[in-house]
């Protein structure tokens, strides 16, 4: 294992495996990465549901969003993560109606076609739900699903076709600093000399920064189940995905079934999720007055992943404010997938004390839970 890098990134999920990419795009390669399971993606990466959605709020979210997901759909990262152009279908009655209609005007002021639809228009584009009694839909044709595995293993191949090396069984024990700053990380193999950390470390990316003696950003991981049922008759592999904002909960079509949650969130420590059986009852529950179907379906696997918020929902993507070479991308909650191009873009030019691209950048420094953020010197690296 080396002993000195450049910049060391923690985690080889999606927000660090971004990162070091465009790190590798902008000429920096001297590049560790650092994944303590096996695998890339053991946890909320790979766990989550493949769905690129471009319909939601706030605006800072949204854009990054429609930004990344634009990426993937081009293909030019990774032909083999096969952008599925599906659609989704947001689902709402009552006051949840006026809400979405006012995303869906601000989606076509940013230019993506979303478009409003009736019971009987909602029906036709997705028979499961005839009769559902839903008030209004909001079709949005360019949302779709991709496959996260091979985007994953993408975003790393470039990554060390730039000279990155990715360590995996490699925990990390410890951010060293001295004097306020970062000088070393500490792994169950050994230490590597640094002043540039990037803490990508998804649920425990507070636990790590603590560390470092930074307690800056109040990170939460909150659990949420995901059900895929056993194949059914009829079900198209090009359905849209479903989303219905008022009874909470979503499906879309996986070999042959559906996969589904109840879009529960339950606060949970930073340790892999075990499968909470009452949240199947739940999704039942919620599926049951409103998709004819769900008597019919029978549950062939479960799983549980984390999703981590900062307490506005907002990334939290920038230098710490008190821990100099200590530099965030975490709090992605549900949008690391879909945004993780345009994560990653941003991540990278802020490392190298560049603005970043596009106009949200500021709306997600870690300073805005504390202190101003110390002067970066990572641009150094650019030298």
């Amino acid at each position: 294992m080396r002993d000195r890098a450049e910049v060391v990134v923690i985690g080889a999920g999606f927000a660090g495996a971004a990162t070091a990419y465009h790190l590798a795009r902008r000429g920096v390669g001297d590049v560790v990465v650092l994944e303590r399971e096996p695998v890339p993606g053991a946890h909320a990466s790979g766990r989550n549901a493949a769905l690129v959605r471009r319909v939601t709020d706030p605006e800072p979210v949204r854009r990054i969003s429609a930004a990344g997901a634009a990426a993937l759909e081009s293909g030019e990262l990774a032909p083999a993560a096969r952008f599925r152009r599906i659609g989704s279908l947001l689902l709402a009655s009552g006051e949840r109606v006026r809400e979405l209609e006012c995303e869906a005007q601000a989606c076509r002021a940013d230019g993506i076609d979303v478009r409003r639809l009736g019971p009987r228009e909602i029906s036709g584009l997705v028979p499961l739900l005839s009769g559902a009694g839903h008030e209004a839909g909001f079709h949005c044709p360019s949302d779709g699903v991709v496959d996260i595995h091979s985007l994953l293993l993408a975003y790393l191949a470039g990554a060390r076709s730039g000279g990155a090396h990715v360590l995996f069984s490699t925990p990390v024990k410890a951010i060293e600093t001295r004097d306020g700053q970062v000088v070393a990380v500490v792994t169950g193999r050994g230490r590597i000399r640094t002043d540039r950390v990037v803490n990508a470390a998804g649920a425990w990316a507070g636990e790590l920064a603590g560390t470092a003696g930074s307690t800056s950003v109040p990170l939460v991981p909150y659990r949420r189940h995901l059900f895929l049922t056993a194949p059914l008759a009829g079900i198209s592999p090009d359905l849209p995905f479903v989303w219905d904002e008022s009874n909470s909960f979503y499906f879309r079509p996986e070999s042959g079934g559906l996969l589904l949650s109840p879009c529960d969130e339950e606060e949970h420590p930073a340790s892999p999720p075990a499968v909470d059986p009452r949240f199947q009852e739940l999704l039942a529950e919620r599926l049951l007055p409103v998709l004819p179907i769900a008597r019919e379906l029978r549950v062939a696997r479960a799983w549980a992943c984390l999703r981590t918020f900062a307490p506005d929902r907002m990334p939290v993507i920038g230098p710490d404010p008190r821990v100099r070479g200590l530099f965030w991308v975490a709090g992605l909650g549900g949008h690391g997938m879909t945004a993780s191009d345009a994560i990653g873009a941003l991540a990278a030019a802020r490392l190298m004390g560049e603005p970043g691209p596009g106009e949200t950048a500021e709306f997600f420094l870690p300073e805005r839970f504390g202190a101003p953020s110390p002067p970066t010197q990572i641009q150094e690296i650019a030298s």
